[in-house]
């Protein structure tokens, strides 16, 4: 996995808050998956 640190700029609350609750589900589906993963070995 690459990591890249940047700073993001929004135009609107609404964007902020879209790209806000795509990093949470992207967050979720990532621990879900490694956690089942461990529980699979």
């Amino acid at each position: 996995m690459i990591t890249i640190q940047t700073k993001l700029i929004f135009k609107s609350k609404e964007d902020k808050q879209t790209v806000a609750d795509l990093m949470r589900r992207w967050s979720s589906c990532m621990r879900f998956a490694y956690n089942r993963l461990l529980g699979t070995i």
